[in-house]
């Protein structure tokens, strides 16, 4: 995510940091040290991913030649593909790997992977690593939306409590506005929409009430007495106006939040594919002879096989600013 304190532009891929737990820093196991590779693979990804691209500068992809490479993949499968898997391993291991595979492919082109396939591959992990900062910012408006709704609400319902004992006070005992207003105590609202549903009834019952004020002396004389004014109701019946606002606000937050996690899920499959292209490229420019560092997908087998646990809470909080 944000950037973290320098860290090598060419990490050691996963692969090369297997041992016993007595090998790494602080005598971490195993499963605690490539949790802590992968967070901090995480971190620096974004930076990683263009140091990669400016290595790659001299070379061009064509919008036709894109077009191409994109083909190769149906975007469906990896969003499905995607949902299935945290983002941090795919993050991590794409670090490692596309570390290892560039400087190679700069040297000779892999059988099946080239430098322009190679920098349309990091182009669309760059866009993975900032479609994931897009989530995490995303998250934490739909956080604050929640929030705001919910104190919002709270108010509302405070208010339509005493706005509700108000109007039951100056309320005759028996007839229609007795029993309109005896029914909600019945119902009791909850949500959102009951809240705002509840107070507009009161506003119903109270502009009754107000009106028999304003046409009965004798009334006006009562609800003066009882500092039942328009202004007192307003003040009461006015928080629904906010809950409704916030309620749209926070429909808003998770209507966009799910559109940023299916292009998440689907980059998260898209990056995901690339590395299995360059794991098998390299096998087949061994099986020919080149002298070709192995790679594997460690984090994402890891995790797949439950040796680590990671979410996409694992990484390191992001930058406070929105993303590009």
């Amino acid at each position: 995510m944000g950037d973290s304190p320098r860290r090598s532009a060419f990490p050691q891929p996963l692969h090369a940091r297997k041992g016993t737990p007595s090998q790494f820093p602080g005598g971490l196991s195993a499963g605690d040290a490539l949790l802590a590779l992968i967070t901090g693979n995480v971190a620096s990804s974004g930076r990683v991913y263009q140091s990669l691209l400016d290595r790659l500068v001299h070379v061009a992809v064509s919008d036709g030649v894109a077009r191409i490479y994109a083909s190769f993949y149906d975007t469906q499968k990896c969003l499905t593909r995607g949902r299935g898997i945290a983002t941090p391993p795919i993050l991590s291991d794409a670090v490692a790997v596309f570390s290892v595979a560039v400087p190679v492919v700069l040297a000779a082109p892999l059988p099946g992977f080239g430098p322009m396939r190679m920098r349309f591959a990091i182009e669309k992990a760059l866009a993975h690593h900032r479609a994931w900062l897009t989530v995490v910012h995303g998250l934490g408006q739909k956080a604050s939306a929640s929030a705001q709704k919910s104190t919002s609400v709270d108010k509302a319902r405070t208010k339509r409590k005493v706005l509700k004992g108000l109007l039951s006070s100056a309320t005759p005992a028996t007839g229609p506005l007795r029993a309109s207003l005896d029914g909600q105590v019945e119902t009791g609202p909850r949500s959102a929409v009951e809240v705002v549903a509840s107070i507009q009834t009161l506003q119903v019952a109270s502009e009754a009430l107000l009106h028999r004020g304003a046409s009965d002396g004798d009334w006006s004389t009562v609800l003066g007495d009882m500092g039942i004014s328009r202004e007192v109701i307003d003040s009461l019946a006015g928080d629904a106006d906010a809950v409704a606002h916030d309620s749209r606000a926070h429909r808003m937050s998770k209507g966009e939040l799910k559109q940023a996690w299916d292009e998440l899920n689907t980059l998260d499959g898209i990056t995901w594919f690339h590395l299995e292209e360059v794991v098998r490229a390299c096998d087949r420019a061994r099986v020919l002879g080149r002298d070709v560092p192995r790679v594997a997908l460690e984090a994402i087998e890891a995790v797949r096989q439950g040796r680590v646990k990671v979410t996409d809470e694992s990484a390191p909080a992001p930058a406070p600013q929105p993303p590009r």
